[in-house]
């Protein structure tokens, strides 16, 4: 049978952060959403704009960044009582066209507050590489997806992210403000879920990924090297990633640094192990 990803098929509602001077932004993902039919189911949030905000904080965080998770802050706590999950995206996200079905599919299949569709991951250990592989190989097989428990896989990124119809205004009050004198909220997150007190998942593969837009900024403004290398490994992950290409960036990517030839020892050997895992064999030295 079919799956429908209209509007009247969703059991959920979405919101976008958008600042008020980021009229391309918003067109451009008004246009995305109207391509997959579900233009009329998301509405706008107006994001904060730190500048206004940020003075009244004592904060380690840079303007955009304290604006953005006040944006992320307000937005749950004026949904709190929708009644429905909520979908909430930033302004340079790009959906998957199976990502409203795949989500219907998976709502109520097990308890969750956070459910992400992309994310960073702060440092993927061989063995998270190894389970994420696998995901990733056997969706391109046969189109699945399925769900990853994010408890001890410290992650970062809140492009794309659902919220439990009753957990809307759990997740706005531990949230808060109180991330603002310690870290950037995605971070804060992240640590309340590793705590066990917020349950998170993340799709697998990623069903949204972002647009060019995320190398101009609203939040950070510089972009660098290291900024490029995490959204090649995040991209990588997403349903209709060109691995091909995306290798290929990933190898022209700098060192980043001076060279540490104890490090290029740990990158090559995790490399050869992870390679010989994949392919599931123990090969002697010749």
């Amino acid at each position: 049978m079919e799956l429908r990803t209209t509007a009247d098929a969703m059991c959920f509602r979405g919101c976008y952060i958008n600042l008020a001077e980021s009229r391309d932004r918003d067109r451009q993902l008004r246009d995305h959403l109207q391509s997959l039919g579900l233009d009329g189911h998301y509405t706008r949030f107006e994001a904060v704009r730190g500048a206004d905000e940020a003075a009244a904080y004592q904060s380690p965080l840079n303007a955009g960044s304290i604006g953005c998770g006040l944006s992320h802050q307000r937005l749950l706590a004026a949904h709190r009582d929708s009644g429905v999950h909520l979908h909430v995206l930033e302004d340079d996200a790009v959906l998957h066209p199976r990502l409203p079905a795949l989500f219907s599919q998976v709502a109520e299949s097990l308890p969750w507050d956070l459910l992400f569709t992309d994310i960073y991951f702060s440092l993927l250990t061989p063995q998270h590489f190894q389970q994420l592989n696998r995901l990733a190989t056997r969706h391109r097989a046969n189109g699945g997806a399925a769900l990853v428990n994010l408890r001890g896989m410290p992650f970062s990124g809140n492009t794309s992210y659902f919220v439990h119809r009753n957990s809307i205004g759990k997740v706005a009050d531990l949230l808060g403000t109180d991330w603002i004198r310690q870290c950037k909220h995605d971070t804060f997150i992240s640590n309340l879920v590793q705590a066990g007190r917020l349950r998170a998942f993340v799709l697998m593969p990623f069903l949204s990924t972002r647009s060019a837009l995320f190398e101009d900024s609203t939040i950070d403004p510089e972009y660098t090297s290291l900024m490029r290398a995490m959204d090649l490994q995040r991209a990588a992950f997403y349903a209709d990633a060109d691995l091909e290409q995306l290798s290929r960036e990933a190898g022209q990517l700098g060192p980043g640094g001076a060279r540490n030839p104890l490090l290029e020892v740990y990158v090559e050997t995790t490399r050869s192990i992870l390679a010989h895992i994949d392919q599931g064999i123990h090969q002697k030295t010749e």
